[in-house]
């Protein structure tokens, strides 16, 4: 496995990470507290400062913040690599900011479709509980693609098929914890 030396090249540039954590939600907004996501922050910063990234943590976010936060870091110079990760609640295709507006993740990817960040590895991990999941109890869902794929300016490789969660009245084939990822 290759690790990446050093934070900085001779250009100045570095390879970059971005941890937004919300793990706690305004008044009146009806998503509750996430206990731990402090903790895993300060976890994931030490590991990824270790690889040689420079990391960057953002706590507690308005949706606008997050927008306005990806869109800054996507013209930002970077050595190889970006990595961003987002932990919040979440529901199909967006995660929430601290005041419960949706980000939608299509918009943040588009961001990184620029010149920029060109022949970059781009990295996005997102952690989040499904709060559909969370609201009614134990529903019964089942995952299935759904076509056609992202939007247009969604970032997209060939081939690669969204998955939404569904309401079936079958038992469900996949729990949280199993949830699966885009497929090819």
């Amino acid at each position: 496995m290759q690790r990446w030396r050093g934070r900085v090249d001779d250009s100045g540039k570095c390879n970059r990470a971005v941890l937004v954590s919300v793990a706690q939600f305004v008044p009146g907004v009806s998503l509750g507290r996430r206990p731990g996501a402090d903790k895993d922050t300060k976890t994931l910063h030490r590991t990824l400062s270790k690889l040689g990234f420079k990391v960057d943590i953002h706590s507690d976010l308005s949706g606008d913040e997050i927008y306005q936060l990806f869109l800054k870091e996507s013209r930002r110079p970077v050595k190889d690599c970006f990595l961003a990760v987002l932990s919040s609640h979440g529901d199909e295709g967006c995660v929430f900011g601290a005041d419960g507006k949706p980000v939608q993740l299509c918009r943040l990817f588009s961001y990184f479709d620029n010149e920029n960040m060109e022949k970059k590895a781009k990295v996005f991990l997102v952690q989040t509980f499904c709060t559909l999941l969370k609201e009614d109890g134990n529903r019964n869902l089942e995952l299935t693609p759904i076509d056609p794929p992202l939007p247009p300016g969604g970032l997209q490789l060939p081939g690669q098929r969204e998955v939404r969660w569904e309401e079936r009245d079958a038992v469900p084939r996949h729990t949280p914890d199993q949830r699966s990822v885009p497929v090819r």
